[in-house]
Formats: C-alpha cells, structure tokens, sequence
C-alpha cells in the first residue's frame, strides 16, 4: 500500500476499500487483456514488422498480381505439399479425374447430353496467363 492509500485508509476507510477493490478489478482486466482478442490487434515483438494496409484483398493482389503468379507457381513446382494442394484444390472445384494440361485443366468424366446418351465432356479454366 502506498502512502496514498494510507492517508486515504486513515481518514477515509470505506473510500480505501472501494479503490483497493478498483485497482484489483484493473489488474485483472489488464492480465485477460493479454490473454484474449485477436492475434492480429495485438502489439508486441511480433508484430513489429507487420505492414497492414486497410485496402481491400482485389486492390492488393492487383498491385502485384505478376510477382504474386510467378512465386505461387514457383512454389508448386518446388513444393511438394503445394503441388498436393493445388490438386486438392483442382479436384474439389472441377471433380476428381481432373488434369492440369498447359493453360488449363481438363476434366474426363463424362455429361448427359439433350438425347440422353452419355457424352465425353472437357472443360477448361482459364488461368489469366497469355502463355
């Protein structure tokens, strides 16, 4: 106790009991203040060089779209997990049997045509690249 809070105590002790109860109340909060919330809101030697803009995810990927393209396909020819990615990633959005073949991708299976007979069907994404 401080020598404040014993003046205080002395001449006042209802008051010393409130703000002893106040200052345990604050303690507590600044400790859960540490241990909850965001990672990303957090200050601290971490988060140091984190250079966060406040633009949107498009105008971001747009400033650097080329650079961005060339380490992710990096990165897929280097990595094996990124490779297994990318072939999850391929079967979940086209179905399984899908192919990777230059620009695109191809799918095997087959669709129903107008008459109802079975038809081979391909479909292609296109990438973005002109390559």
């Amino acid at each position: 106790m401080g020598w404040l809070e014993r003046i205080i105590a002395f001449f006042d002790p209802k008051e010393a009991v409130q703000r002893k109860q106040a200052q345990l109340v604050l303690s507590y909060l600044n400790e859960l203040e540490g241990k909850r919330g965001y990672d990303g809101a957090k200050r601290g030697r971490l988060q140091q060089g984190w250079n966060a803009r406040g633009t949107s995810a498009n105008t971001e990927i747009y400033r650097d779209a080329g650079l961005l393209r060339a380490r992710a396909r990096d990165l897929v020819r280097n990595n094996p997990y990124a490779a297994k990615g990318k072939e999850v990633y391929l079967d979940h959005l086209i179905g399984a049997g899908s192919h990777a073949l230059g620009g695109g991708v191809r799918r095997t299976g087959c669709g129903r045509s107008g008459t109802g007979s079975a038809t081979p069907r391909a479909t292609r994404i296109s990438t973005g690249s002109k390559g």
